[in-house]
């Protein structure tokens, strides 16, 4: 105990620091302490401490707050019995919005519910692959609307496209609850920073969390930006070197289309049949009708079909039981609405 009370004091000289990591009151006590010692009994010594030397409390950065053991999120400091202590927020039991399912989004969605969070997920074109590796406790949403409703934490997953530029704005705002903590660490033109800096200044948004530091968003009160460094490690440079490479060979051998921007996730697996159609076409009806009838016109029996969609284009890949001669893939082509078709055999 004498030891955690000499922490303790050495706080009270300790230097500024505009880095909450570094600050000494998250090292210096808890090293010091024997780690058989009962927390509570630290928190007591901490709200004597804090009693003694409230100017410590007052060791403040604009935006950040000190920060208080291990990695709980941070927050305001409030008066508990007679001292002051600091109002943590613990996620157990919150509810996580999770808008995308993707590689990334799926994997932070059974995280949070590892976590103790009660986990809504929506992607309107989730792929098989993502769905699989989805845990089953995850709440899937139809609408995004009710992500921005009911959940207490948001973090975003999704491409840059026309349809989510800038998706995170007033009008999603003013459904969200009050003090909801938002994470974008996908991509900045999702948040329209303009509406972010007024819904942090009236506290409907208490925290935005982002790896996209420009110049507007960056040093704003309750903004936590982060480098955005993720994909920056050698390990990563090289992972991504090779899924490219293995995604072009799958779209090349087998007509299998993975982590397009502007086309649908696609996995008809390897052909077994004589040869593989796949088409490039407009998302409209009696598209696959007119297909599987001009196969069945020159005689084509269709083994196997996958059709997948996004937005206005569709991909179809049909597996067929013989070759596909020239006239097969000029009936097909002249379709309206086909964009374009390959053959695999």
């Amino acid at each position: 105990m004498d030891s955690v009370r000499t922490g303790i004091a050495d706080l009270a000289e300790a230097p500024f620091s505009s880095n909450p990591g570094a600050f000494p009151f998250h090292s210096q006590i808890f090293s010091a302490a024997n780690p058989s010692m009962a927390l509570g009994n630290a928190y007591e010594m901490l709200s004597d401490f804090y009693k003694a030397h409230p100017e410590v409390l007052k060791r403040e950065i604009k935006g950040v707050k000190l920060m208080f053991i291990h990695a709980y999120p941070v927050g305001d400091c409030v008066m508990t019995k007679s001292a002051p202590i600091l109002k943590l927020d613990d996620i157990k039991g919150k509810k996580l919005g999770v808008i995308g399912l993707g590689a990334i989004g799926a994997k932070v969605a059974n995280i949070g519910f590892r976590l103790g969070m009660e986990v809504y997920g929506y992607d309107p074109y989730v792929s098989v692959d993502a769905a699989w590796r989805l845990s089953s406790h995850v709440k899937h949403i139809k609408n995004v609307e009710d992500i921005y409703k009911e959940c207490d934490y948001i973090t975003v997953h999704v491409p840059a496209l026309d349809s989510t530029k800038g998706m995170i704005n007033k009008d999603a705002f003013a459904m969200m609850k009050d003090g909801v903590k938002i994470l974008n660490f996908a991509r900045d033109i999702l948040v329209n920073d303009d509406d972010m800096i007024e819904a942090l200044a009236s506290g409907k948004v208490a925290k935005y969390v982002t790896d996209f530091p420009n110049a507007k968003i960056a040093g704003v009160d309750n903004v936590i930006t982060l480098p955005h460094l993720g994909a920056s490690t050698e390990e990563s440079e090289d992972n991504c070197a090779v899924m490219a490479v293995k995604e072009i060979v799958d779209f090349i051998e087998n007509g299998n289309i993975k982590n397009s921007v502007n086309y649908p996730a696609c996995d008809a697996g390897k052909c077994s049949e004589a040869a593989r159609v796949c088409v490039c076409h407009k998302n409209i009806p009696n598209m696959i009708t007119q297909f599987t009838g001009a196969f069945a016109s020159k005689g084509i029996n269709v083994s196997d079909m996958v059709s997948k969609s996004k937005g206005d284009y569709a991909y179809s890949v049909f597996d067929i039981s013989e070759k596909a001669d020239e006239d097969t893939v000029k009936s097909i082509s002249s379709i309206d609405g086909v964009l374009k078709v390959r053959v695999i055999q």
